[in-house]
């Protein structure tokens, strides 16, 4: 494993839309296998050195402690997004859980964010987006749980889309730009609370200012929120966050007051959305 490895792209054999993007991946004739394997799959290495590309066989929401294994600052996790609606999506979000672990991670914990890879994704993936498509930032769910920095850039939100030849070229190229380390910009690190899980709100904000959002609590998470996930929210952003954006609208007004009397005692800074 080079020292010097920077990212970490992890795809998974039990998720068909994390193969379309691994395909794809490959098919750029930016990676090339060097005889390594992890989990049994082949490991393909960017050329430019920085990030390797990464096959596992379990579902990915469940791959708790994965920066044990595999020695990378970051991990991007290409995968699915699921969603009854079944509406042409791509996304990305930070993994973590405000409340229980139903799908891997650990309850009431949060994994480091890397705030402006996830804008930069963002912007990325709105620039290049297949006709029908919408972009978005989801709300903080889910595992696994790590302690480096990590993100999720998926495909959503049914097989039709997962399967989309298009969509996993848009998710590739934007993971092929993050790891080059391009428009890295520099931005200032925020938290978000309140509102939807698809982040209206907050959608804005990440395309048209100088902020970048590492964690988001949805409105139906928001009763969670205390001091140790407060504190969570801003500290593991990456880089740390000193302020929150609050969907005003998007929390009720006692929940909301709480919150508000929380950032102010951690000495944090907020302004509405």
């Amino acid at each position: 494993m080079p020292e010097s490895l920077k990212y970490a792209i992890i795809t998974s054999l039990a998720d068909p839309a994390s193969l379309n993007i691994k395909e794809k991946l490959i098919a750029s004739g930016e990676f090339e296998p060097r005889g390594g394997s992890f989990d049994g799959e082949p490991v393909f290495f960017h050329k430019g050195g920085a990030a390797a590309l990464y096959t596992i066989a379990r579902d990915t929401v469940f791959a708790e402690n994965l920066d044990r294994s595999i020695g990378a600052e970051v991990f991007i996790f290409a995968t699915r997004h699921e969603a009854a609606a079944a509406v042409p999506t791509l996304s990305a979000h930070a993994p973590g859980n405000f409340g229980a672990a139903d799908f891997g991670g650990l309850g009431g914990m949060l994994c480091p964010a890397p705030a402006f890879l996830i804008k930069n994704a963002l912007m990325g993936l709105d620039a290049r987006k297949p006709a029908g498509y919408t972009v978005t930032m989801e709300a903080t769910h889910h595992g696994p749980y790590l302690e480096k920095p990590a993100m999720f850039i998926e495909i959503g939100s049914a097989a039709n889309q997962w399967r989309d030849g298009a969509a996993g070229l848009a998710v590739a190229s934007v993971i092929l730009e993050l790891v080059k380390d391009r428009n890295a910009g520099s931005y200032q690190s925020a938290a978000a609370v309140g509102g939807p899980h698809y982040c209206t709100a907050f959608n804005k904000l990440i395309f048209d200012s100088g902020y970048a959002i590492g964690h988001l609590c949805p409105k139906y998470h928001c009763d969670k929120l205390d001091e140790a996930l407060i504190t969570q929210m801003a500290g593991k952003a990456s880089p740390p966050a000193r302020m929150f954006f609050i969907d005003w609208k998007g929390v009720n007004s006692g929940t909301r007051s709480k919150i508000i009397g929380i950032i102010e005692k951690l000495g944090y800074e907020y302004e509405r959305a």
